[in-house]
């Protein structure tokens, strides 16, 4: 099967906090958790987002579209999102306001382009985490759920028209008549 529309949760996911933390998180500082190479930067405030599953809801609904079937499937993907800063209040003040802007109708409008919509996140919590210095590093909390359409389409083979020679078939074949 060929895929062919994908949709990005951390594409989305850094599009809207880079929105949202503008002039307190550097995008750059806005990393993929499950990620090779997704290293801390050296600032202490930074942003790690981890898609933690995808979960289809429901059978996937298969239509024809052109020349090639066309398989949707609900689905809902969970994203922890995690704010770290030197300063507790910043993390937790960023993690809350994340949560309270994705019940927003703007976080609708906003992540609609991106193929997604906002359908909870959990309450923020604090998981502060020792740094490799030994040093804690606050940490807060909070788990999104989006839904997209995943989408897939299986192009199939087919014509759109087709010659026909009409030819009587008694006159090239006549009929054999025996008497019985």
């Amino acid at each position: 099967m060929s895929l062919y529309k994908q949709h990005s949760p951390y594409k989305a996911l850094k599009a809207l906090e880079s929105f949202l933390f503008k002039g307190d998180v550097n995008p750059n500082h806005i990393l993929k958790g499950d990620q090779l190479g997704s290293l801390p930067p050296n600032s202490k405030t930074f942003v790690v987002n981890t898609v933690l599953n995808d979960v289809g809801h429901g059978m996937p609904i298969r239509k024809m579209v052109g020349d090639r079937w066309e398989m949707r499937e609900l689905m809902e993907v969970n994203a922890q999102v995690d704010i770290y800063s030197e300063d507790s209040e910043t993390a937790r003040n960023l993690a809350q306001s994340l949560k309270t802007f994705v019940f927003s109708g703007e976080a609708v409008d906003f992540l609609r382009p991106y193929g997604f919509s906002v359908l909870y996140a959990d309450n923020v919590r604090n998981l502060t985490a020792v740094g490799s210095d030994g040093i804690p590093l606050p940490r807060w909390t909070t788990t999104l759920k989006l839904s997209y359409w995943h989408l897939v389409g299986q192009p199939i083979e087919s014509f759109n028209s087709v010659t026909v020679d009409a030819q009587n078939v008694d006159v090239l074949y006549k009929p054999k008549h025996e008497d019985v």
